[in-house]
């Protein structure tokens, strides 16, 4: 939670592992915009009601899944949240799981996040998300 007097928190996530070349099924369980979903949808609802903007800064843009996740997570929050997304590069895959690479059809969905990209990133190499509450 963000220091006592303060009305931002600011959460890093990042990729916890690498597409898996024995795996059957593509999948974005270890991309850093689920772990943000996931933590957001566990924090207690009081909170997430006092929340006003999620401005989330990304070294890649989503993959495909990830765009129908946010999407989907975006439809979810309450009323009147604002939503911000840049990323640096274009997110794509070589090999397996080529149909994780962002596409123009996968950014479509990211249609109630307002994003600017390509745009300058986080300083560090880890994706940043910043949250203001009320």
């Amino acid at each position: 939670m963000p220091p006592q007097g303060s009305n931002e928190l600011e959460l890093i996530t990042w990729n916890n592992g690498p597409i898996d070349p024995k795996a059957n099924v593509c999948h974005n369980h270890s991309h850093a915009e689920t772990q943000f979903i996931e933590w957001f949808r566990a924090q207690p609802v009081d909170w997430k009601k006092s929340v006003t903007e999620i401005n989330m800064a990304l070294n890649v843009s989503p993959c495909t899944f990830c765009c129908a996740d946010l999407s989907n997570f975006a439809k979810g929050l309450p009323a009147g949240i604002k939503l911000k997304i840049s990323w640096i590069e274009v997110y794509e895959t070589a090999g397996k799981c080529q149909e994780l690479s962002t596409t123009i059809e996968s950014l479509t969905k990211l249609s109630n996040w307002e994003h600017n990209s390509p745009s300058p990133g986080p300083k560090s190499k880890s994706d940043s998300l910043m949250i203001k509450n009320k």
